[in-house]
């Protein structure tokens, strides 16, 4: 028991030094203090000289920064405040400084504050695309929502961004955006290049909605549409029959004249034109390639594979039309191909053109005329009037060949023998119309003039005095 209490007070000792050595450090951790949090946020962007806030201090305690190594923060009359304008795109998100309490200017075992910064990111940058102007090529005809390109814009700001298009541009009605915040570009509406060979966009990127005030960016779009293979060669003259999804265009085919018996040399003349095709894609203009597939069984004509002219390699030995189905194909591919017709008339070679046996015809009829009536002669009323053209390079005159037309009017028309006959009904006064005698295996001809006389007059007169025809 003695030997217990004889130690007491060794260890009271011990512990009253270490009680007394508590009480002093508390008494150190008390030299400065500061109201501000020890995270507190600040906005990006304030000035030089902005007030973080103030750090309190006993007597004869004295603030000094410790560690800076941003290099932002200034220390002056127990105020904290900054050096240089933060920016949260060119720093980290969260900057320290700490603060150490001196007494008696020993940094030793001195009291320290640390404040954690974090820099709050304001709007205070535009979104921006690589480029102000972009070119994209797009083919015609694709189908529907498909996407064709993307172009992104970015936001040093990291805000989220919403695109749109600029609605008064030709292209709007064509393209659209997937979502308004995807800049992935689509096909809203069937692209024919015929109709649309380049088209315009303007792309907007905000950064806010579109009825929010925020900072936008733009770029300009050039699409060149670019023409597909999807058209066979069109012969030319052609007329074309638009579609909504397509295009036909129609060729009414060529006519040619040679003699019997003679052959031409060098490409026949043909109308309405030489014979060619193009390509029904012209933004392409494939080569075309030429054939005759039918009609020329007798090998008289030729046509040259790459210009579609036609030649003869002998003379024809019969008269009348001989009909040639000519193709025109794709160079790189045949199965696009075309048909026309190609009539070239073999004609007998004439020496004299046909020739009225008057320069002028004089007729008369009833206004109450029935159609298909005749027209008679003035000066011979039983008799009608006929119209008669001769040929000289027959013996007797009298060309089979010939036939006979009113040309310019609907009144009249003319029999193969040259009688006049009403085609409708007709008001009294006087007519006149050209009469046309044409050969119609050379296409040589003669004109005359016809005088008609509408009078009022008795039908029954007229029929009696027609009667007559019977007799002619």
């Amino acid at each position: 028991m003695d030997l217990k209490w004889n130690t007491f007070p060794v260890y009271g000792a011990m512990l009253l030094l270490l009680l007394s050595h508590l009480h002093t450090k508390c008494n150190a951790q008390t030299d400065c203090w500061s109201d501000m949090p020890r995270i507190t946020s600040v906005e990006e962007n304030n000035p030089i000289g902005y007030k973080l806030g103030n750090i309190s201090t006993e007597a004869g305690v004295t603030l000094t920064k410790l560690e800076d190594l941003s290099n932002s923060f200034g220390l002056e009359n127990q105020t904290l405040f900054l050096t240089k304008e933060l920016d949260f795109e060119a720093t980290t998100q969260f900057i320290d400084v700490t603060i150490a309490c001196l007494r008696g200017g020993n940094t030793i075992g001195a009291k320290t504050l640390t404040f954690s910064v974090d820099i709050v990111n304001v709007n205070d940058n535009s979104p921006q695309f690589d480029q102000a102007e972009y070119v994209i090529l797009v083919k015609e005809l694709q189908p529907l929502d498909t996407i064709v390109a993307r172009i992104v814009a970015t936001d040093a700001d990291k805000d989220q961004l919403f695109y749109d298009f600029d609605k008064t541009t030709d292209g709007y009605d064509y393209f659209q955006l997937l979502t308004q915040n995807s800049p992935n570009i689509t096909i809203k509406k069937d692209i024919d290049y015929d109709t649309a060979k380049q088209l315009k966009l303007i792309l907007f990127a905000r950064d806010t909605p579109a009825a929010v005030q925020g900072n936008t960016a733009t770029a300009t779009i050039t699409v060149n549409v670019e023409d597909v293979d999807n058209r066979p060669p069109w012969f030319q003259p052609c007329q074309q029959l638009p579609d909504e999804t397509t295009k036909i265009c129609l060729s009414s085919g060529y006519t040619g004249n040679v003699n019997l018996t003679e052959k031409v040399d060098g490409p026949l003349p043909l109308d309405p034109g030489p014979l060619y095709a193009i390509d029904g894609d012209v933004g392409i203009n494939t080569p075309i390639t030429y054939t005759i597939v039918s009609g020329n069984e007798l090998k008289i004509f030729a046509i040259n594979p790459d210009s579609g002219n036609i030649t003869m390699t002998k003379a024809a030995g019969l008269a009348g039309p001989i009909t040639l189905s000519v193709m025109a194909a794709q160079a790189n591919d045949l199965n696009k191909f075309a048909l026309t017709t190609v009539t070239i008339n073999v004609l007998k070679k004439s020496v004299y053109p046909p020739v009225f046996e008057a320069n002028g015809y004089e007729g008369l009829v009833p206004h109450d005329a029935e159609v298909g009536s005749m027209v008679l002669q003035v000066n011979s009323f039983n008799k009608p009037l006929r119209v008669s053209a001769r040929d000289q390079d027959f013996d007797d005159g009298v060309n089979p060949d010939l036939a006979y037309k009113v040309q310019g009017s609907t009144d009249f028309i003319v029999t193969k023998e040259g009688y006049v006959l009403i085609n409708k009904k007709l008001t009294p006064g006087q007519l006149n119309v050209m009469v046309i005698a044409e050969d119609t295996t050379n296409l040589e001809s003669a004109t005359a003039n016809i005088h008609v006389e509408v009078q009022e007059g008795n039908s029954i007169i007229y029929q009696t005095m027609s009667s007559c025809e019977a007799e002619v």
